[in-house]
């Protein structure tokens, strides 16, 4: 739940794309990067892939 007194911010995301006007960009460190590097890669391997994200249907 957002917090009442902060702003929300929508991510970038290739779906929506169109209409998509960055107003902020936030610093991302390489923690971030390894970790979602090695989560695509893990996924990768269950998929057969190199790398892969991960879906879920509602």
């Amino acid at each position: 739940m957002a917090h009442p007194d902060l702003p929300l911010f929508h991510a970038e995301n290739r779906e929506d794309a169109e209409g998509f006007t960055p107003d902020r960009y936030l610093p991302v460190s390489e923690k971030y990067i390894d970790y979602y590097t090695e989560l695509m890669t893990k996924h990768g391997r269950a998929s057969g892939s190199e790398r892969a994200c991960a879906l879920a249907v509602p």
